[in-house]
């Protein structure tokens, strides 16, 4: 629904702010969670005691988002991890 929807125009904060009356079943849909309201299988989950990471691109106009799993927090692994993620990436209009 979410995908359709996108597809035919809508912002994601229109979509969002539609979900509860459109799915009203959906848990998921309904008012956020706070913290200290999250289930216990969470608590579960197994940490990574902050050695993964992760770099965001943002395009600024369309809000486009790529999220850049890294294998190092240095320069070099960031580099190499942003260049292989936005290899297949379509130039824009001014460089052609």
């Amino acid at each position: 629904m979410v995908t359709e929807r996108l597809r035919s125009g809508w912002s994601p904060a229109s979509i969002a702010g539609r979900l509860p009356q459109l799915v009203p079943d959906d848990q998921a849909c309904r008012d956020p969670r706070f913290l200290d309201e999250r289930p216990a299988e969470v608590e579960r989950r197994a940490r990574k005691n902050g050695t993964t990471a992760v770099a965001t691109l943002v395009e600024r106009t369309s809000r486009f988002l790529i999220l850049v799993p890294l294998t190092g927090r240095d320069s070099l692994s960031v580099t190499d991890a942003v260049i292989a993620v936005t290899d297949g990436l379509p130039r824009p209009f001014a460089d052609r």
